[in-house]
Formats: C-alpha cells, sequence, structure tokens
C-alpha cells in the first residue's frame, strides 16, 4: 500500500452477517472474493468476525472500530465485530446469539443514516430465533423502517431482477389476514414510493406500473370477493390523479409471462407471495 494519502473514497456498503449459524457469513466471504470480478463498492462486515472467519478461513480482515478512509483503503475486508454470547455451530441456531443479530443491523443502519456507509446489504436472518431474543418486528424491512423512526407500514419492500420488479403491499402477515388488512390507503402509499423511486433509484421517467388485483380473474366483478372495487381500483384512481401511471387490477396469473413484462416496469402485489414466488 501507498503512504501517500488516498483521495476519499466511495461511501461502503454495509454488510452485516445475518444469523451467524446460517448461510450469510459464507455468502459474505463470496461476495468479497469476487468482489473485483463484479467491480463492486468497497464493503464494510458488520458482525461477528469469529463467524465469518469460521465459514471461511481464508478471508483476510481488517477489524475496524470506524468507517474511515483509512478503514477502506486495504486488500483486507474491514470488519467492525459483534462478538456473539455463545459459540456458534453452523446448521445449528442458538437465540442467545440473536442480540449480536439485531446489534448488526442497529450498527448497519446507523452507518447508513450518518452517511459513513451508502447503503446497508443484509444477509438472511432466522426471525424464530431472533423472536426469543427479543426482536418485536415483523420482519426486516418493518424493522429497517423503526430504526429510521418511521411507522413500520411504511417500510416498502421491492425485489428486482434484470427483467421483473415486484412490490408487495402487505408483507409479513398471514393470508387469512390480507384482506382485511388490504386498504386503499396503504395502496396509494405504495404506489407513490414506488413510482416516486423507480424515478430516483433506477432512473426511469416515467415509470409504469401494473396493479395486481387480490382475488382470482380480479374478483369477477365481485363473485369472488369485492376488494377490488373498494380498495383496489379506487386506489389506482387516487394514483392517476397524481400523474402516476397505473395499470389494473390486473389477475395475477396473467401478469407474469415474458410477453406481459413489456407491458410494466413494475407490479405491485397485495400479499407476500404473490410477489415474491
Amino acid at each position: 500500500m501507498s503512504d501517500q494519502p488516498s483521495p476519499t473514497l466511495i461511501r461502503p456498503l454495509a454488510v452485516t452477517m445475518g444469523e451467524p449459524a446460517g448461510i450469510g457469513p459464507e455468502l459474505i466471504g463470496r461476495i468479497w472474493a469476487a468482489r473485483h470480478i463484479h467491480k463492486l463498492p468497497p464493503l464494510v462486515y458488520i458482525g461477528a468476525i469469529d463467524a465469518l472467519k469460521q465459514a471461511c478461513p481464508d478471508i483476510e480482515i481488517h477489524e475496524v472500530d470506524v468507517v474511515d478512509d483509512h478503514a477502506l483503503d486495504t486488500d483486507a475486508l474491514p470488519a467492525i465485530n459483534i462478538p456473539l454470547a455463545a459459540p456458534n455451530i453452523p446448521g445449528t441456531l442458538n437465540p442467545d446469539n440473536g442480540g449480536a443479530v439485531i446489534s448488526a443491523i442497529d450498527k448497519a443502519v446507523s452507518l447508513a443514516l450518518s452517511g459513513d456507509a451508502s447503503a446497508v446489504v443484509t444477509a438472511p436472518i432466522h426471525k424464530a430465533a431472533l423472536y426469543q431474543a427479543g426482536f418485536t418486528a415483523p420482519g426486516h424491512t418493518e424493522y429497517l423502517a423503526r430504526l429510521c423512526g418511521m411507522p413500520e407500514t411504511a417500510s416498502v419492500m421491492m425485489l428486482a431482477a434484470e427483467d421483473l420488479r415486484v412490490v408487495p403491499v402487505t408483507v409479513h402477515i398471514g393470508l387469512k389476514e390480507v384482506a382485511q388488512t388490504l386498504t386503499a390507503d396503504q395502496i396509494i402509499h405504495v404506489g407513490m414510493t414506488t413510482h416516486r423511486d423507480l424515478q430516483s433509484r433506477f432512473g426511469i421517467e416515467k415509470p409504469r406500473i401494473a396493479a395486481a388485483a387480490l382475488n382470482p380473474h380480479a374478483g369477477e366483478d365481485g363473485a369472488m370477493g369485492m376488494e377490488e372495487a373498494t380498495h383496489i381500483t379506487p386506489a389506482i384512481w387516487a394514483l392517476k390523479d397524481h400523474g402516476i401511471h397505473v395499470d389494473g387490477p390486473l389477475p395475477a396469473d396473467t401478469l407474469f409471462h415474458a410477453e406481459a413484462r413489456k407491458n410494466y416496469d413494475t407490479v405491485i402485489c397485495m400479499y407476500h407471495d404473490q410477489a415474491l414466488i
């Protein structure tokens, strides 16, 4: 390494370890090893260094306390250590280590909010183990909203691939609760957030959004349910009044074949598996 001062580096991605007994530490090690191939920005690992070394014994780690240019100007992976409370056994959950998982998320979000990290990347967590450690949020997404000082219902989750983006309106609730939970205001909030972020984060000047129906065949004019008429259609018209291009409600079984995907930039879905599947 040169002794000359380095120019200001791009703020890193803060990568949390996730469940230490799961696949997270191994994935992070593989991502770090392939960083040059994929031209990744700088990374900083937030979590138990022991768990990362256990999964990837050959990885070179540079333990740091703060994320500054000195910490990033290295060929080793910068890591902020969050010690585990109990020995880690890969493949075996231990709720005693749930506190470290939560602390890693907290630290990564604080780095993003302070501007020391450009974004947070979260390895998979195991919510059943976290609940035993005192985790009260329905999921990762809602917890991130909470850490940002927002209501959990303000969180919007998008899953994006090269040729498909989906956004669920209701997220971590049981299927039997969806119809009772779904509201026009919720759909409007998700639609406006999605439209704004497609413009600002994906560079799509005039986003095209498709809205999936909740019921089969879009409710069959009420024969299979009234949610399309009472919640989804009014929300779509409200979004149109804001100048947002939204089509729907459209039967979900017509939305995801290759030809249909040409007609939209993202699909707003009404529940978790309708989107994620």
